[in-house]
């Protein structure tokens, strides 16, 4: 059982319908003449995490940002495969409504410049949500889940960029969660956080399993291992990047089929 946000961890959120699952079928990504990604296959079942691993330059962030569009906002970029996020095609879906349901947590914390109640509000007031009262309480719920609101219950009208850089890490969570979307695509999340920050916002997302569809690029093994479901693990051929194995996590790691999985996950290669 979750303990109070109080003492650090977490409560659960208000009952919401089942998030969706995400499909992503042959999915090739071109940056001009040069193919970042082929034929890129994987499955996340609605309410798991799944981890892409891999070592740097193989197409993992740009496979993770064409899930919600971000790529295909690239000059000169070409997208081929199907996105679907439950039964719908991102390709039909319109780009605010996107953003909406599938949120994105970057590398390097990046609150905006204003105050921490400010940093909630003006996603939710550019939304459409126009009553403060309830701008409010989404902002409250959203702190709680990150395990925030009883740091800065008494100071929401400080600086952001007053906040350590685990807690602006947690902010951007919950500016994410504040919209209440679907997904959640976390791009090494905790990578510029010291062991500490990196714990709590590791803590954070095992805290969210079942609630949203969560998909972590992650280059830290063990973590992978602690927190995900499933596992892709992708690898660059011929300078294109693919996808060479994926399955439940614990078996990629203890029995996996293909030898540079194993070399991988043994720390061999990469």
């Amino acid at each position: 059982m979750k303990k109070s946000v109080t003492d650090g961890q977490f409560e659960p959120e208000k009952r919401r319908r089942a998030p969706p699952g995400l499909r992503v079928e042959g999915l090739t990504v071109h940056f001009g003449p040069k193919t970042a990604v082929a034929g890129a296959d994987l499955v996340v079942k609605p309410g798991q995490i799944l981890a892409m691993v891999g070592p740097s330059g193989c197409g993992k962030s740009t496979l993770l940002a064409s899930i919600n569009g971000i790529t295909d906002l690239v000059p000169g970029v070409s997208i081929r495969g199907q996105r679907m996020l439950g039964d719908q095609s991102v390709d039909t879906i319109v780009p605010g409504l996107l953003r909406r349901r599938v949120g994105m947590l970057f590398q390097k914390p990046n609150p905006f410049p204003m105050s921490i109640i400010e940093n909630l509000e003006f996603p939710l007031r550019e939304h459409g949500v126009k009553g403060r009262g309830q701008r409010r309480e989404q902002a409250r719920e959203a702190l709680e889940q990150v395990g925030l609101w009883g740091e800065v219950k008494d100071r929401l009208k400080d600086p952001a960029l007053n906040l350590s850089g685990g807690q602006q890490q947690r902010l951007c969570l919950a500016r994410a969660l504040v919209l209440k979307p679907d997904v959640l695509l976390l791009d090494e999340p905790c990578s510029a956080l010291d062991p500490i920050a990196s714990a709590r916002v590791e803590a954070c997302i095992e805290s969210l399993r079942g609630r949203y569809t969560i998909v972590i690029v992650t280059h830290n093994l063990a973590q992978a291992r602690r927190i995900s479901d499933e596992m892709v693990v992708f690898w660059v051929e011929n300078d294109i990047g693919r996808i060479i194995e994926a399955g439940p996590t614990e078996r990629l790691f203890t029995d996996p089929e293909h030898p540079t999985t194993r070399a991988y996950c043994e720390g061999l290669a990469g």
